[in-house]
């Protein structure tokens, strides 16, 4: 592998940063539909509420992890692009 090859490749640490973003966003996601489907089947209006409010709190946890994904896929860039190719 030739120096300018090497150094446009995703690192251990970089591959495994996006892996485990993708992950905690999945997890949210997983959680939102979770909470989303609990409210729904709540009978007591207490119960909805708490779950439409952890519903929220996920929305907000979703968006802060996606945050970080992009900016880490920016900061990575071309390497991405080659390890797909």
């Amino acid at each position: 592998m030739s120096g300018s090859a090497q150094s446009i490749e995703m690192s251990y640490v970089e591959q495994r940063l996006l892996v485990v973003l993708k992950e905690a966003l999945d997890e949210e996601i997983g959680q939102q539909k979770k909470y989303a489907q609990r409210a729904q089947e709540a009978k007591e209006s207490a119960v909805k509420f708490l779950f439409q409010y952890l519903l929220e709190e996920e929305k907000k946890h979703e968006k802060i992890l996606m945050q970080e994904f992009e900016k880490v896929k920016a900061q990575l860039g071309d390497k991405i692009l080659s390890d797909i190719d």
